[in-house]
């Protein structure tokens, strides 16, 4: 039979027993043996055992090593007997099995190829929110169109609790890699550290890639409540034998921070009502425990409350006949946006590709569906603009909760 280094491997027999002589093709026509059925194919089995294991170009070189003990009696000088072949393929196996090992334990110590074995790990966007929240739809929403965009997968977490400040943590720890990113609205990252006795970190922990969305609170009332304009509020207000109660979705957050704004500027004293979250303060609404509660302008159509004032310097085009707050003597400004950071440190030519994919991703057709149905305006900021919005927004809730006491106790 002719093997696979081109030599022709014929069958003898000898004193020291069964052996393989390789010759020319001259040389071999002719010859044959009808014995050597078994050993050859034992041969034959041992040559098949090398090719599976080490492919072909290896099997040549180790044949031809073999081939060339020079065993007496052959005018070639080729010959192996079964038992060396034996032997040698033994040693291999034992080679093998051992290339195997030192292979795996490289890969589990990471020796083996670590860059690559990163370039396909996921990255992690964390959400400050649970699943159904907005900064949870906008994370998924990105997420899907950062996969296919940056060739690499990305999966989304929601770290849930202390009023955002678990997720935004976690992301300030993580290696600054790019392989955590952090989706958050504004109270985790621009109040919370003011108004906490202890977040366990600032907003300068962490590096803002983009803003994603904007939308300015609405003043809302039941249609029915006799509150229809700002100046109606504020006569309420002050006619009330008891402070006017108003609810917001817990201490710290912009719908309670921008109702005590409200409250100071106005000249009026209000009772601070918290809720676990928008759905209860709807019930309150309903049952007339609460009449007055600034919010994202989702709530209003959502639940078919009246809007008296947008807390914004313009008016949205959502609500185009709702007069502004300033438009109505009161200059109160307050908005919920959306955002994505990393954590500090993390390289500028990282936050640079985040930047340059979000500006893309926001333009989406699949982006646009899912703001409108969460009915909050795309509004992208750059890196450079958005880091500017944040620490303009931290001064500012800083400044409110230390003019109106409200940091937590230490």
């Amino acid at each position: 039979m002719r093997d696979h280094s081109g030599l022709l491997i014929a069958y003898t027999k000898g004193e020291q027993g069964d052996w393989f002589v390789g010759h020319s093709p001259e040389k071999l026509q002719g010859e044959g043996n009808p014995s050597c059925s078994g050993a050859l194919g034992r041969f034959r089995m041992h040559l098949a055992k090398a090719r599976r294991a080490w492919g072909e170009a290896f099997t040549r070189s180790l044949h031809a090593s073999i081939l060339g003990q020079n065993r007496a009696g052959s005018s070639l000088a080729d010959v192996v007997s079964v038992q060396d072949w034996e032997e040698e393929n033994m040693r291999f196996t034992l080679f093998r099995s051992l290339g195997l090992g030192l292979l795996m334990m490289a890969i589990t110590t990471g020796l083996g190829a670590p860059m690559k074995a990163r370039a396909q790990s996921a990255v992690v966007i964390v959400t400050s929110f649970g699943p159904g929240s907005a900064a949870d739809i906008v994370a998924r929403l990105i997420a899907a169109e950062f996969q296919p965009m940056l060739g690499q997968p990305f999966v989304v977490k929601n770290t849930t609790g202390a009023a955002g400040t678990i997720a935004a943590n976690e992301v300030v720890r993580a290696r600054p890699d790019g392989m955590t990113l952090l989706f958050t609205p504004v109270g985790p990252i621009a109040i919370q550290p003011s108004f906490m006795r202890n977040a366990g970190y600032r907003a300068t922990d962490l590096a803002p890639i983009c803003m994603v969305n904007r939308a300015p609170l609405i003043m809302m009332t039941q249609p029915d409540s006799g509150m229809r304009t700002v100046a109606d509020v504020v006569a309420r207000a002050r006619a009330a034998p008891a402070p006017m109660p108003f609810a917001s979705t817990g201490p710290g957050t912009t719908p309670h921070l921008s109702m005590v704004t409200f409250a100071r500027i106005a000249g009026v004293t209000l009772n601070h009502i918290a809720y676990r979250g928008p759905g209860d303060v709807m019930v309150a609404m309903r049952t007339r425990d609460i009449e007055i509660f600034n919010d994202h302008p989702s709530s209003v159509r959502a639940n078919n409350l009246h809007p008296v004032a947008v807390l914004n310097p313009e008016r949205v085009p959502d609500f185009p006949d709702v007069p502004t707050m300033r438009e109505q003597g009161f200059d109160v400004n307050f908005a919920i946006w959306h955002g994505l950071f990393a954590p500090a440190n993390t390289p500028p030519a990282i936050i640079a590709r985040y930047e340059t994919a979000c500006e893309r991703a926001v333009g989406s057709p699949a982006m646009r569906e899912g703001h409108e149905r969460i009915q909050t305006p795309i509004t992208f900021q750059n890196a450079r603009d958005f880091g500017a919005t944040v620490m303009r927004d931290s001064d500012s809730f800083r400044r409110i909760i230390e003019e109106n006491n409200l940091r937590q106790a230490e």
